[in-house]
């Protein structure tokens, strides 16, 4: 950009984006889709805007919406600092919606296990190629079958769980109220020692659990981020 020019923000979730990020902090998040060519592609929401399931779609029919994880890899002022200046990334790994007809519909666990085993042993291939060190990433997602797909799968990535477990069907209202039993059911307390005993490298977890009068709403012990709860 040249000097004095307005600054426009990029597409949330496009390759543009995370290099800018990569190059003003100290690291980034994003999405990952996969499609049915087996490739990764960066978006966060269920469907396009357009409308369309990125699962049912190879990554050259959703390139005007959704670019590829390989292309943001390609971005040297990207790549080179994840893997030569200790940039950290957080990388979330998304299911497919249930009506997109992948990942087991609305019923099969086993169905979302096997497509996030697919993702992760694709990611971790792409990971590999360019040498990513281990501690410079974490992968997670809300998905409840991670844990056997991490087993299934054989990675040495870093992984977490996200809580509390949010669906990829329903508008924001609706996930919130489904997601209130998971929610109440874990207290942070509880997540830590789960995660520690996971071996999970860090705690990635709704602000709800540590600010607000919603961290009380949990069972066992809450915790602040202020006064004798911190």
């Amino acid at each position: 950009m040249s000097e004095g020019a307005e600054w426009l923000q990029p597409r949330e979730n496009s390759v543009d984006a995370l290099v800018h990020g990569m190059m003003v902090s100290d690291g980034v998040e994003f999405d990952l889709r996969l499609t049915t060519d087996e490739e990764l592609v960066l978006h966060h929401d269920p469907r396009t805007p357009t409308g369309r399931f990125p699962e049912q779609h190879t990554s050259s029919e959703l390139s005007d919406e959704a670019e590829s994880f390989e292309s943001l890899l390609s971005q040297s002022d990207f790549a080179r600092p994840w893997v030569e200046e200790a940039r950290f990334v957080c990388i979330e790994l998304k299911p497919p919606h249930p009506s997109s007809g992948k990942g087991g519909g609305w019923t099969s666990k086993v169905g979302r296990r096997e497509h996030l085993t697919r993702m992760i042993e694709r990611l971790d291939e792409m990971l590999d190629e360019i040498g990513v060190p281990e501690s410079n990433c974490v992968v997670y997602s809300f998905d409840s079958t991670l844990d056997q797909a991490v087993k299934t799968s054989g990675s040495d990535l870093k992984f977490a769980r996200l809580q509390p477990h949010m669906r990829q069907w329903g508008g924001s209202f609706v996930q919130k109220i489904v997601s209130t039993p998971s929610f109440i059911g874990h207290s942070l307390i509880g997540l830590v020692n789960s995660h520690r005993l996971a071996g999970a490298p860090l705690l990635p977890v709704a602000i709800d659990y540590i600010h607000g009068f919603k961290r009380h709403l949990t069972m066992g012990q809450t915790a602040g981020i202020s006064g004798s709860q911190l």
